[in-house]
């Protein structure tokens, strides 16, 4: 079965694709770090490596998918966002952003990929369909 774009599992989706990329090239470092001159610095890596594997594991297998998955969308833009705020405050940069401005223009940039997704239901099933899947929003679980 080919993977299909859904507006609800989106964000989810993206989280595990973030996860899987992660954990892919932390246990590149194992590998490459464990045949090192020190290779006792490969135990870091490989923790991060089990930690990010289970995350996915759990997140991947959780009865509510479509929730949990945009929770996790939401909670590693808002960890993203507190970095950025941070470091434009300790460069003292001029137009610095606070967290919330930021995770405002994270939320905006990903709109077309919600959008790309409707259009493509749109084009498969229908304008009836289109117009009842429209009003799903994958963030209306969270108010």
């Amino acid at each position: 079965m080919a993977f299909t774009c859904r507006p609800r599992t989106l964000a989810g989706d993206m989280v595990l694709f973030g996860l899987g990329a992660d954990v892919l090239e932390t246990a590149k470092a194992v590998l490459h770090t464990a045949t090192s001159a020190l290779p006792y610095k490969a135990y870091s890596n490989a923790r991060l490596t089990f930690e990010g594997a289970q995350i996915l594991v759990v997140l991947s297998t959780h009865e509510t998918y479509e929730l949990a998955g945009t929770r996790a969308w939401v909670y590693f833009e808002m960890k993203s966002a507190a970095w950025r705020a941070s470091s434009q405050r300790m460069r003292k940069t001029p137009s610095a952003m606070n967290q919330e401005q930021i995770l405002q223009l994270r939320v905006e940039a990903r709109e077309p990929l919600f959008l790309a997704c409707l259009i493509l239901r749109y084009r498969r099933i229908g304008q009836g369909a289109f117009s009842a899947a429209s009003r799903v929003s994958p963030f209306s679980d969270l108010k």
